[in-house]
């Protein structure tokens, strides 16, 4: 058996991601060095004379690992470019297009906690690796050939500065639907942003500020890049403690709204204030502003938008409204890159998945917080100049189209457990959900229509409830996504709250059927 067969860690929804420490499975510098061997190997197959962009976030042990990643790489007689200090994920795939790379490496663990780390591939295109490719770097890895690593300062291993960030920034100004307004009116708008401690502080300030946005403030306490994370355990926008100290200068400040980036900038969260109260905006309520305001302005021949089938299916709707194709992936934005890269002959202006990740064009091809930070900026300014939150227009959507509502819960499981519950949900799957009765259930393990297989499983139900149920891609959990559909209504605030208990009862009821292990009609 080999040894270090645990290292070949599988490319889940955000490349490998693992806790750090000690041991064959687990992220370290020798961890490291094989993933980065493997992957030599197989670019040593795809291509002759392969060049790699790599880069770092601010978390514990990631500059240390980029310098494996370019060692290793240069041992295997790869030319690489490294950069000298923190930037965002974004970033590294704009670059690896912008460099004309055949590769890109990213160590980052996104919005995990402290305790974990990462390795993200990217292909030529600027998208992460998807299948088959990412299952010929997991074999190239298990097989634990002898490491070969050149000393930092080898010629084949180039230092990158900032030279790239002028490019970056200036690709993000086309995205802008009204410039001139941003010009004139954007210092109008009073903006409070929280890096979380990550590395969005390199970018997103200036990038703010570049669209007009010039009265913002940051969360001081956490503009320090700090892989530590001090003042939250865990630094992901979705949670609204995350959000907390941003609300809390939001109001000190009486700004209009709070922008808050994950630690390697490519989640994007935000919270506006609405009649005197912070209110915190969705991943799915972002994805349904940015759609329709994009929707507003004329379109590009061929236009289409892709979302994850766990994102709002409300998307489809405003998408059907005014032209546009509207396409459904797997969770995990690199099959939103993906699908950009088949459809050559068209035009992708939108993609969107419901944790806070956001992509308006193909500058780069993973979802980028830099540029949902300016254009949320630029409707939240709109708004205000018509006298409206993005509360009211979120209204206005929800009465032309219906009340789309979601909700998730993610249940934590011991290591290796999550596939046990899986396979005894399939062998017990319920007729009924809350007294919805199961009208179809789609089984994606087998592959459906284009998409590729994937340990998720769907349940239909009357009155337009469903709920989805997959394993976390990056942490021994199951994540439960609850939606449900209600006609146009007067009363939005009446069809939300009504929608809310029945998703609520909904997700503790299949919460509890999945920790019993047993036939349950909940």
């Amino acid at each position: 058996m080999n040894p270090h067969a645990q290292t070949a860690l599988a490319f889940g929804t955000g490349g490998i991601r693992a806790l750090m420490g000690e041991g064959d499975d687990k992220i370290n510098c020798a961890t490291i060095a094989r993933i980065t061997q493997g992957l030599a190997v197989w670019l040593k197959t795809q291509i002759a004379t392969p060049l790699v962009f790599v880069g770092f976030d601010a978390r514990i042990g990631s500059k240390e690992f980029a310098h494996t990643t370019a060692k290793v790489l240069a041992g295997n007689g790869i030319r690489v470019l490294l950069l000298s200090d923190v930037r965002p994920t974004p970033y590294i795939s704009f670059g690896c297009v912008h460099y004309g790379c055949s590769a890109a490496v990213m160590i980052t663990a996104s919005h995990n906690p402290a305790e974990y780390n990462g390795y993200k591939v990217y292909g030529a295109d600027g998208g992460q690796l998807t299948g088959p490719h990412d299952s010929a770097v997991a074999e190239a890895i298990a097989q634990n050939i002898s490491v070969s690593e050149a000393p930092l300062n080898s010629p084949l291993i180039e230092k990158v500065g900032d030279d790239l960030d002028a490019e970056y920034l200036h690709a993000l100004l086309p995205l802008q639907k009204q410039p001139e307004q941003n010009k004139s009116l954007g210092a109008s708008l009073r903006v409070v942003y929280t890096n979380l401690h990550g590395v969005g502080i390199t970018l997103v300030p200036q990038a703010l500020r570049m669209w007009g946005f010039t009265d913002l403030c940051t969360v001081k306490a956490q503009s320090v890049p700090d892989g530590h994370f001090p003042t939250v355990r865990f630094p992901n926008p979705e949670y609204p403690e995350a959000l907390s100290l941003g609300i809390l200068d939001m109001q000190k400040e009486n700004a209009d709204i709070l922008i808050a980036t994950d630690p390697d900038a490519d989640r994007m969260g935000a919270a506006i204030m609405h009649k005197g109260k912070s209110v915190i905006l969705t991943g799915n309520e972002l994805a349904v502003l940015f759609l329709a305001y994009i929707c507003r302005f004329p379109l590009p021949s061929h236009p289409f938008a892709v979302k994850t089938l766990v994102t709002t299916d409300l998307c489809h709707q405003i998408a059907k409204e005014h032209g546009l194709a509207c396409f459904d992936v797997l969770t995990g934005f690199k099959y939103i890159a993906e699908k950009i890269h088949r459809l050559k002959n068209h035009t992708f202006v939108f993609g969107a998945e419901e944790s806070y990740g956001y992509l308006f064009s193909s500058y780069t091809r993973d979802k980028d917080a830099i540029a949902a930070a300016c254009l949320v900026s630029e409707m939240a300014l709109d708004a205000k100049i018509h006298g409206e939150t993005l509360v009211d227009r979120l209204k206005e959507i929800y009465k032309t189209y219906g009340m789309y509502r979601q909700k998730q819960l993610s249940i934590s499981c011991e290591e290796g457990s999550v596939h046990a519950i899986m396979q005894t949900l399939r062998r017990h799957l319920p007729s009924h959900l809350c007294g919805f009765t199961v009208t179809k259930v789609q089984d994606f393990i087998l592959p459906v229509a284009d998409l590729p297989s994937a340990d998720m499983i769907a349940f239909d139900c009357s009155a337009g409830m469903r709920l989805i149920v997959r394993p976390s891609g990056t942490e021994p959990k199951i994540k439960l996504y609850a939606s449900l559909y209600a006609p146009p209504s007067s009363d939005i605030e009446k069809a939300q709250t009504d929608c809310d208990k029945q998703l609520e009862a909904l997700l503790v009821a299949a919460s509890d059927m999945l920790s019993r292990g047993q036939r349950t009609d909940v």
